[in-house]
């Protein structure tokens, strides 16, 4: 039987005449079309109602095709994603995915919702409306200068940005940090645009972490601020000889550029906007040898050496973090660098293997950040060990391996425990909690890519029991630290830039423990000293994390998205639970996210984005003590008995100040 081809078509012979999809409104002027309705050019210009098809849509796609879609995405990407996810709730498809007819009207109003972050260029925006700067825009070094006159705002910007950013994604040794400013300040006018660039974007982002009530910050506009140091900093960097010779301060603002897109203060337009960028951050710092180890480079000096491996090590983390959130394969492989420093941690004291570079690093760094560094230097090998096989197209792994694997990040978890809970000197401060809240987040988040695969089975066996309580637990977990990290930016405003970053996973945690209320899994026997059912308490859990998404809906067109599916989320299991009707309790849903972002966005209220944060609702209000929390955690850990997968260690997240 011969083997059938397809024809390649050569020329214009037999060419279809293309169909329009652009509105009639866009095919006119020529421009381009996002093919919503109404499009969002339309939308923005006050002609909605002009806004017709030649060929309209189908008004809903049809169960099946939709299915398939999800299903091949998940083939494709991995099955964890919010899509995925979702389409697991049968009873609730019809409204998430709006292909109930009744709903329909409903959904597309709370769809054009998104209309709102929308900027004057038709691109979603972040609630500052930062966009990238133009490379026509062109300054001279005086104007740059006169932008960075007021050195006192300056200088607390900075020292703002070393104990926030810099704290939880190092890209600077504070020693050569403070000889490097020196040498900017004593002649500035000799710097060259990539360090103006670098000085730029780290303003930006400073602000918005600085708390505002400080002195010599009160009569400024921080979002104002940080508009215009990211415009003249990306500005600045576009007209750079970065793309013809590389240095550590334009590998530094390209991280930082990327940082400000994790956080959405610099909004992402789209996948390719930040993954693209990335691509090119790690690139310039591989032609740089930044993966290698400095010992292999004979005369360097030690500050520069240290600060290389801080670098690479935070773009590692940063290459994983992406890899997680854009369901992408890694860049940096584990046989592709040796920059790493080499430690061991033992009853809360850092100690170095060997070799002057660690040694230097101790000397110049406090004992704090000297433990982060190690913490993380350990944990991003077993984490690029399952980011490369969960993105691969080699088989699943087995759950032998999956065992080992998760008791390394357990054990990478009980040290960054240690981080906070004083048994390290200086313990208690929040620059700590910041980065021991990095830490703590990223590693559940492993953990629940790690398990997913096998937590989904419909097997009875002991090992997809695991995975199920594995993946409860570390939901509940980051949904504890949710609620201790929006308290504590109460106090330090610092924190709320893990909100921002950790966004995507508290709101995938929101999906995970709405399913396992639907399923019935929280049936585990009340643990002595809790006062309330565990499915009441995983309740409350849920509607407190799903509180805290409105608490910043207005921030970003993802915030949005992720308030709005939690809110659809909590309707359909209400509905389920009280036997109210389906329809009903989501129209319900629908008019509250409407009447969140219109008085967040359409009446200018202020967004969750704040400097001061109040809650007088606890998590825990009605159950005790935060800490029966973590007796539930305990009786859904993982049995003792099991030697890959021994007994969980409950994670409170408790800030002290």
């Amino acid at each position: 039987m011969e083997e059938e081809t397809i024809p390649w078509r050569i020329g214009s012979q037999g060419r279809k005449p293309r169909t329009l999809v652009s509105c009639l409104p866009c095919h006119r002027r020529k421009v381009k079309c996002d093919r919503e309705q109404p499009c969002n050019r339309c939308l923005i210009a006050g002609r909605s109602n002009d806004c017709i098809y030649q060929n309209p849509r189908s008004p809903r796609a049809s169960f099946p095709a939709i299915g398939a879609f999800i299903d091949g995405k998940a083939r494709l990407a991995r099955a964890n994603s919010w899509a995925s996810l979702c389409w697991e709730f049968e009873e609730a498809r019809p409204y998430l995915f709006g292909l109930d007819p009744e709903f329909r009207a409903m959904y597309d109003k709370v769809e054009g919702l998104k209309s709102l972050f929308l900027s004057s260029n038709g691109r979603f925006a972040n609630k500052d409306n930062l966009q990238i700067a133009s490379a026509s825009l062109r300054l001279s070094k005086s104007e740059l200068l006169s932008y960075i006159s007021d050195r006192g705002v300056i200088d607390t910007l900075l020292s703002n940005y070393m104990q926030t950013f810099n704290r939880i994604l190092p890209l600077w040794n504070p020693t050569l940090f403070d000889e490097e400013i020196a040498r900017f300040w004593d002649s500035p006018e000799d710097a060259d645009l990539t360090s103006f660039a670098q000085l730029f974007v780290m303003l930006g982002l400073s602000c918005h972490s600085a708390p505002a009530n400080t002195s010599t910050l009160r009569k400024h506009d921080l979002s104002e601020m940080s508009k215009t140091f990211f415009t003249i900093g990306e500005a600045a960097f576009n007209n750079s000889r970065f793309k013809s010779l590389h240095d550590l301060a334009g590998v530094r603002t390209l991280c930082m550029m990327i940082i400000a897109r994790m956080i959405d203060l610099v909004p992402m337009h789209d996948t390719q906007d930040g993954t693209l960028l990335f691509g090119l951050t790690v690139r310039a710092a591989q032609n740089m040898a930044l993966n290698r180890h400095p010992s292999l480079f004979s005369g360097m000096p030690e500050n520069e050496g240290i600060n290389r491996i801080i670098i690479w090590t935070t773009i590692v983390f940063m290459d994983q973090f992406i890899s997680i959130h854009f369901h992408l394969p890694p860049l940096i492989r584990r046989e592709d660098h040796d920059a790493t420093f080499e430690f061991s941690i033992q009853d809360g004291s850092t100690t170095s293997n060997y070799g002057i570079w660690e040694e230097r690093l101790k000397d110049s760094s406090d004992e704090n950040q000297l433990a982060f560094l190690a913490l993380m230097s350990a944990l991003l090998p077993t984490v690029s060990v399952i980011l490369e096989q969960l993105h691969s197209t080699k088989p699943a792994l087995n759950y032998e391996e999956v065992g080992k694997l998760n008791k390394k990040l357990r054990d990478s978890l009980s040290l960054a425990m240690q981080l906070a809970m004083g048994k390290m000197e200086g313990a208690t401060s929040a620059d700590v909690s910041m980065q021991r809240g990095l830490l703590e987040i990223f590693i559940r988040r492993v953990l629940l890519d790690l398990h997913q695969p096998f937590a989904i089975t419909q097997e009875a066996s002991a090992n997809a029991e695991h995975s199920r309580l594995a993946v409860l637990e570390c939901a509940l977990a980051l949904m504890i630290c949710q609620e201790g990290i929006f308290e504590a930016a109460g106090q330090h405003s610092q924190m709320k830039c893990l909100l921002d970053l950790f966004k995507d996973d508290f709101g995938i945690a929101i999906i995970y423990v709405t399913l396992g209320i639907r399923r019935g899994d929280f049936t585990v026997s009340p643990v002595d000293t809790l006062q309330a059912p565990p499915e009441e308490v995983a309740w409350t859990a849920l509607r407190r994390a799903t509180e805290l998404t409105e608490w910043y809906t207005g921030v970003s067109v993802k915030h949005f998205r992720i308030y709005a599916g939690a809110m659809y989320l909590v309707a359909a299991l209400e509905a389920l639970e009280t036997g109210a009707p389906m329809m009903q309790k989501m129209m319900e849903a629908g008019h509250m996210i409407i009447a969140a972002i219109e008085k967040r966005k359409g009446k200018g209220a202020e967004c969750g984005n704040q400097t001061t944060l109040h809650t007088n609702i606890s998590m825990f209000e009605g159950f005790g003590e935060p800490e029966e929390m973590g007796g539930f955690i305990n009786a859904l850990g993982l049995s003792s008995g099991n030697a890959e997968l021994p007994a969980v260690n409950p994670c409170f997240y408790t800030f002290q100040s």
